[in-house]
């Protein structure tokens, strides 16, 4: 029986493609464009097992500090690879209860990485592709947003969706507002894209109920095409969600990265959002998998928001949401297009609009070992 053997971890610093930020954090954006001279870490996990196989995982580190990189891994090995060495990755219900018992809510991506490399264990010993163990495949390819970020010049957001929708990514344009500028953004890129292309206005809670339903509404009446609002209201806020989904008659996303198991149940008893944010990098694919099929009982559908984790935790992803039907909204986990260097042999899976999960055992994935020691911190 397959038993892991020992825990490796490696921190790896991760350049983004481009400068990239929304809500209140964007009020003092900068233009974006490469150079960015932005970054994001991850701290790749691999559990290795006595009959040579080895599952591979992330934890994300947001804005790649090094120094929180490392802190990451020190613990990783220090609090939860104790939890894992002389256990069968199969036993993947009894590991993660035990492992999110010892993590807390900041830190759930630590889980979140684990239960990634024990589903890539899994597969692996098996020799299926991970979408097979969450219940084989829905769809055949994942259908992704773009993501235009936040910045003073309206004409660079302008221009990077213009260039997205003409590489393919008609099926949804993100767009990260909760700026004083937004609604001119909204309005400017809409006219430059076209009404078939709708857009995905994303507030991260920045404006009250009552101000986003000025906001979008006056957007509106200039033309814009709303896919749905994402978070149009403070995190905490949740009936104000619906407030603004009723107002404008438009549908509301609840974003927040980790749903507590109390604001799920919340959410579905009240009805407060028609779509919620449920990724991967954040709840693992077992709680991940819970949650959709939850909301999906409730009738409420989900999307896949992104921390910038890395191609590891974005190809985890694409399994879940080509497992999953429920996963009914394009999903915002772009793998290798948020980076100018990835840490993968092959990142091909990853469209332009589309991304199709791996065939291979697993994840479906290699590690680039040259690229994760260039980019070891």
């Amino acid at each position: 029986m397959t038993t892991i053997s020992s825990v490796e971890t490696r921190f790896v610093r991760l350049p983004l493609a481009f400068s990239y930020s929304g809500g209140r954090g964007a009020r003092g954006a900068k233009p974006m464009g490469p150079p960015a001279g932005q970054y994001t870490g991850a701290v790749i996990v691999l559990l290795h097992t006595d009959d040579g196989l080895s599952g591979i995982g992330d934890v994300i580190v947001k804005g790649g500090d090094p120094r929180v990189g490392q802190g990451t891994a020190l613990y990783l090995q220090a609090l939860l690879a104790g939890s894992l060495v002389g256990q069968s990755p199969f036993d993947v219900d009894r590991l993660m209860s035990r492992l999110w018992g010892i993590t807390t809510h900041d830190s759930t991506v630590f889980a979140a990485g684990i239960d990634v490399a024990l589903h890539d264990l899994m597969g692996k010993a098996l020799g299926v592709p991970l979408y097979k163990l969450l219940g084989g495949r829905w769809r055949e390819r994942v259908p992704l947003t773009w993501n235009v970020p936040a910045t003073r010049d309206i004409d660079l957001m302008v221009q990077q969706a213009q260039v997205a929708v003409s590489r393919g990514f008609r099926n949804v344009v993100k767009v990260k507002t909760g700026t004083p500028w937004d609604v001119e953004a909204l309005v400017a890129i809409q006219q430059a894209i076209g009404p078939e292309v709708p857009l995905r206005p994303d507030d991260n809670g920045a404006f009250l109920a009552g101000d986003s339903i000025k906001r979008f509404r006056a957007a509106r009446e200039r033309g814009v095409v709303y896919e749905c609002l994402e978070q149009p209201a403070p995190n905490d806020d949740i009936p104000g969600l619906r407030r603004v989904g009723d107002a404008l008659g438009e549908r509301v996303m609840y974003h927040v990265g980790y749903v507590r198991p109390a604001v799920a149940y919340e959410i579905i008893r009240t009805r407060a959002c028609d779509v919620v944010s449920v990724p991967v990098f954040r709840h693992g694919l077992r709680q991940a998998t819970q949650l959709v099929r939850a909301f999906e009982l409730a009738g409420i559908g989900c999307a896949m928001g992104s921390g910038l984790e890395s191609s590891i935790g974005a190809t985890a992803a694409i399994h879940a949401a080509t497992a999953l039907e429920n996963y009914c909204y394009p999903i915002d986990t772009l793998g290798r297009h948020w980076f100018s260097a990835d840490i993968l042999t092959d990142t091909s899976h990853f469209g332009d609009g589309f991304a199709v999960a791996p065939e291979g055992p697993g994840l479906g994935i290699e590690l680039d070992w040259d690229q994760v020691e260039r980019l070891g911190a």
